[in-house]
């Protein structure tokens, strides 16, 4: 009944529609029809498409970044592997502040430093907490890397993923060697 109803009225708005579209000149009827070709496949380009496009762009980028980041891990881990079968720790020169602060220096990382903090431990030696502003994974892995270089213990590292390709990186370094 109700779709009874649906087709009768149906049959009334086509016929209304076809009266008008008649009733205009031949060049508005051709108008009419090319708006009628051209409107779904400019909804299809801007309503799917593009958008489709658009989101297939972003997860190729991610991609290349996590890609990115698993080549510099998978560099990281063979060179700690390697550096713990040969270690020969370098002469200490200076304190551990002094230190880390030179290696910050030379990465270039001071302004992505959030807080540098030196703590007593329990053992009466001092150690120090770092704490970094987002930094692309890269520039905190050779930070990483260099520390290692230095024979500076890592005692805790806490390492969040942030936006694409930035990670925020927290440090206590140990006691020197």
């Amino acid at each position: 009944m109700v779709i009874k109803q649906w087709r009768e009225q149906w049959l009334l708005l086509q016929e209304a529609w076809q009266a008008r579209y008649h009733q205009l000149q031949p060049r508005e009827q051709r108008m009419l029809l090319f708006a009628a070709l051209i409107l779904p496949l400019i909804l299809f380009w801007f309503g799917l498409w593009l958008p489709l496009q658009d989101r297939h762009d972003q997860l190729m980028q991610t991609l290349k970044t996590s890609q990115q980041q698993a080549d510099e891990a998978v560099m990281l881990a063979k060179h700690l592997q390697q550096s713990d079968r040969q270690r020969t720790p370098e002469v200490a020169t200076g304190s551990l502040l002094s230190r880390i602060d030179k290696l910050i220096a030379a990465r270039h990382l001071r302004q992505t430093v959030k807080q540098m903090k030196p703590q007593p431990g329990m053992d009466g030696k001092q150690r120090l907490r770092l704490s970094f502003k987002p930094l692309t994974y890269a520039k905190a892995s050779r930070f990483l890397l260099a520390v290692e270089q230095q024979g500076l213990p890592i005692e805790q590292m806490k390492m969040e993923r942030q936006e694409s390709g930035y990670v925020r990186l927290q440090l206590l370094i140990g006691p020197l060697p």
